[in-house]
């Protein structure tokens, strides 16, 4: 076997984190990296993103679950649990999903089941992910990916600056 096919047949591992996010800080930076800084929409600040982070490490409604492989983190969600401002429906949300280039495709499979269990076995009715242009140059095509995982389009969300000044 060659080091492609041995690497295929290590299992991927997802795994609960409440540990300090300065650890993880190498992850949001390869995020922020991968980012097209062009697409107009939010901003990516990776200290803020390491506070919020922090903040559902230390949630008992929320949760930092890690995909590794070979012992090395390669990508990591953050989830949390929280009820619809329309109904009585559990949600479990996924604010931030990031999994390594080399890894992606069946790391990212294995991180996104773990999202739904992690959900289903913390009593929610639903779970939700975001495709975002700010978060992934990729977006149109991770959707498509989401739908043939399964999901379904739910909402989408538009953004505009505001400048003073200028008329809304």
């Amino acid at each position: 076997m060659d080091g492609n096919e041995s690497d295929r047949c290590v299992a991927y591992t997802v795994e609960s984190y409440r540990g300090p996010t300065e650890l993880l800080r190498p992850l949001p930076q390869s995020w922020y990296a991968d980012l097209d800084h062009t697409t107009a929409g939010l901003s990516f600040d990776i200290e803020k993103v390491a506070q919020r982070l922090q903040r559902l490490c230390d949630s008992q409604q929320a949760d930092i679950l890690l995909l590794v492989k070979h012992e090395q983190v390669v990508g990591f969600l953050g989830i949390e649990k929280f009820v619809s401002l329309m109904s009585d429906e559990t949600i479990g949300w996924v604010h931030y999903i990031y999994v390594c280039k080399p890894y992606r495709g069946k790391g990212s499979l294995v991180l996104l089941r773990s999202a739904g269990r992690w959900a289903k076995e913390h009593g929610c009715d639903l779970w939700m992910i975001s495709a975002s242009k700010t978060a992934s140059p990729d977006y149109e095509k991770l959707g498509r990916w989401y739908e043939r995982c399964g999901l379904r389009p739910c909402e989408t969300h538009y953004v505009k600056a505001l400048s003073s000044g200028e008329a809304l």
